[in-house]
């Protein structure tokens, strides 16, 4: 999962309702063995949003997160 240009995405596909976001995780979570959900924020996004994404997985169930490190965009926090 990741942010790019104020837009979320799950697998490279945009995500904008909050709602979709909360059922997909629901629907992870109650998989017989969960993937791990990394959240990768790109450089310039706000801590409080990234928050509220592992709030959201936190409350549908999410057990396995993990924050990840972007890829080199060539941004640097610009």
């Amino acid at each position: 999962m990741a942010q790019d240009d104020g837009q979320w995405r799950w697998n490279e596909t945009p995500v904008t309702d909050p709602a979709a976001l909360e059922a997909l995780f629901h629907a992870l979570a109650a998989q017989p063995t969960p993937p791990e959900v990394q959240v990768i924020p790109r450089h310039a996004t706000r801590w409080d949003a990234v928050a509220a994404i592992l709030a959201s997985a936190q409350r549908q169930g999410v057990t396995t997160l993990a924050l990840a490190q972007p890829p080199d965009s060539g941004d640097h926090g610009q």
